[in-house]
């Protein structure tokens, strides 16, 4: 799992996807070998905490996506996956509104833990007493 372009679905998304047909991943990259573990989600730890993916099967992305997916079933890690049928990459910030979209971004809701209630915070919060 790193960001060599080297699975089918680089090329069989090929006409699905917004991505380019050379991905740019100079960007991320910084001159480090695409190849290498420190750009690799699987090389790092996955013990500490859970993890969550959203994914369109129609991303050039979806064959790593799938790939680090079964990494993190194999290292027992809690994750939870959404994938979306035929939307492009990053189809929830590019279309919010989309039913895709909202589906993924209310998906994303209820796995992320929800702070406390404003009239909590606001009693927790110091120099809260006496506030009217």
């Amino acid at each position: 799992m790193n960001l060599q372009l080297d699975l089918p679905s680089v090329r069989d998304n090929a006409r699905l996807d917004i991505l380019p047909w050379n991905v740019p991943t100079s960007a991320y990259l910084h001159g480090v070998d695409p190849s290498s573990p420190l750009v690799s989600a699987s090389s790092q730890d996955l013990e500490d905490g859970r993890r969550r993916s959203c994914a369109s099967a129609a991303t050039r992305c979806s064959g790593r996506i799938r790939k680090f997916t079964s990494h993190l079933d194999e290292a027992d890690v809690d994750a939870e996956v959404h994938e979306e049928p035929g939307m492009f990459h990053v189809y929830p910030i590019l279309m919010p509104w989309s039913d895709a979209g909202r589906r993924t971004i209310e998906a994303a809701g209820t796995f992320v833990p929800q702070p406390a209630a404003v009239g909590d915070r606001a009693e927790a919060a110091p120099g809260a007493a006496g506030a009217a």
